[in-house]
């Protein structure tokens, strides 16, 4: 179990929970005469005059065809249960971790089912039976819950495969993550019959959850407090210790109070564009985006950053900053709502919360006061979330797109676009985020796998309009 007592003094690094995926320099967005964008602009009239087939000839026209050889069952793989299906070598490797298993021989099983699930991937039995050998054998928790992740990740619509995630991850006393994995799979899933079943998972492993952290919390902080009467420090530790305290009560209250909170401390840099036409646009495409995803108890909020580099960042219970930067070098609206439902996403599936939960980098709650430490840690932004965090945001951002009735490759085209005209310097994506190509070729694979429309609506000219509004204003 975490040790929830340091969940407060996670709260230092909170204002860094934007989920900042999209870092560009800012001159990435001085481009601006790409001829694409009147022909898309031209498509986008005909679309809404409901002409669609002359729509799609100009869509076509700046967006050819993906790749036909392209081959998405690297990462969406046509699910086999029968091992007469396998090839000949994919049989003989799956009767070698048969008789590995009749044998008692730990190695050849191992060595025979790890072989047959990184060439036949799309051979589920194998992943099941490697994932209950690793659970019945000490030592292996860590490597068992990551062979679930990736199970699931291949086969997303598979309810018996995520509830046995699911399950692990209670077991292993990850309530908040068990509570992700069931949210994620009820929102890809909306249509699938057990989809309200695995919503229910979802809020009850995160108030399960959140009670966790209370009752541990009280008990470390009365011992912190009795360390304040009788340690060095006096007044000033008990100062801290208070605050420490009252900010840790935000935690366990819930993702909206705490997203709340720190909204309010990024409020106070004086930073935002207060223009109304700009503010009522983004607006629109946030709470457009938001309503698709299933996190209808979190009270949105969309504010634009005048800051010309390429980011986007989300808190807790739907706090969104997006900066003018990434307005300006998304070409159209399609793209612009693909940023922003990204960013939707981190704060609908709680990684942001869950950031804080996992802070375990200072090891006493009276070391450093929360409010004063916001700044020394402004720079683990853009490094926090992991690959597949990520992933998970392009998915439903995606879905969000063809909800809406957008294009379907909005974020795609932005991440396109960006790689190409940044040249010989590269995005800064950090550590922890996807390489660009490595995205893409997954967003491409998740619009073919599913039939997404590629040539709907773009939002050229309204977009424009916004831009040009911002270049007036000098932002």
């Amino acid at each position: 179990m975490r040790r929830f007592f340091l969940f407060a003094v996670g709260l230092v690094v909170a204002i860094s929970l934007g989920c900042s995926s999209l870092i560009f320099p800012a001159t990435v967005a001085a481009k601006s005469s790409d001829p694409c964008v009147g022909i898309l602009g031209k498509a986008d009239k005909l679309y809404v005059r409901r002409q669609l087939e002359q729509a799609e000839k100009l869509y076509r026209q700046c967006k050819p065809e993906f790749a036909d050889e392209e081959d998405t069952s690297a990462f969406f793989p046509k699910a086999i249960t029968d091992p007469s299906e396998l090839s000949v070598s994919g049989q003989r490797f799956w009767k070698n971790a048969q008789d590995g298993i009749e044998q008692n021989l730990e190695i050849k099983t191992n060595v025979s089912l790890k072989l047959l699930t990184e060439r036949y991937p799309e051979f589920i039995p194998a992943h099941l039976l490697r994932a209950k050998l690793l659970k019945d054998s000490e030592g292996n928790e860590e490597t068992y819950l990551e062979t679930l992740e990736r199970t699931a990740s291949l086969f997303p619509h598979d309810a018996d495969i995520a509830k046995m995630r699911v399950e692990a991850l209670r077991d292993a006393g990850e309530r908040l993550d068990a509570s992700i994995a069931a949210r994620l799979f009820s929102i890809v899933n909306e249509k699938h019959p057990q989809a309200s079943e695995f919503q229910k998972m979802a809020d009850e492993d995160l108030r399960k959850f959140r009670s966790g952290i209370k009752a541990q919390y009280i008990g470390k902080t009365a011992a912190s407090f009795l360390c304040t009467l009788f340690c060095p420090g006096g007044g000033s530790t008990i100062q801290k210790a208070t605050e420490s305290v009252r900010m840790a009560q935000l935690v366990f209250e819930g993702e909206s109070k705490l997203g709340s909170r720190l909204a309010g401390e990024r409020l106070n840099k004086g930073d935002l564009v207060e223009d109304p036409v700009i503010t009522k646009y983004v607006d629109k495409i946030g709470q457009d985006m938001a309503r698709l995803m299933g996190r209808d108890e979190f009270t949105y909020e969309f504010y634009v950053v005048n800051n010309p580099s390429l980011n986007a960042s989300a808190y807790p219970g739907g706090k969104v900053f997006i900066n003018t930067g990434a307005i300006t070098a998304a070409r159209t609206e399609a793209e612009l709502a693909g940023i922003i439902g990204h960013e939707v996403a981190h704060a609908v599936l709680s990684h942001g919360y869950q950031k804080v939960s996992n802070a375990r980098f200072l090891n006493s709650l009276t070391k450093v006061s929360p409010l004063k430490g916001f700044s020394r840690y402004l720079g683990l932004a853009t490094s926090a979330m992991s690959r597949k965090q990520e992933k998970d945001c392009d998915i439903l951002a995606t879905r969000a797109l063809v909800g809406y009735g957008y294009a379907a490759d909005g974020l795609h085209n932005l991440f396109t676009n960006l790689t190409k005209i940044s040249g010989s310097r590269p995005p800064a994506y950090l550590s922890s985020h996807p390489v660009p190509e490595t995205r893409l070729k997954y967003l491409r694979a998740l619009i073919k796998q599913n039939g997404y429309n590629r040539y709907a609506y773009e939002g050229v000219q309204e977009h424009d309009k916004i831009k040009q509004r911002l270049k007036e204003l000098g932002t």
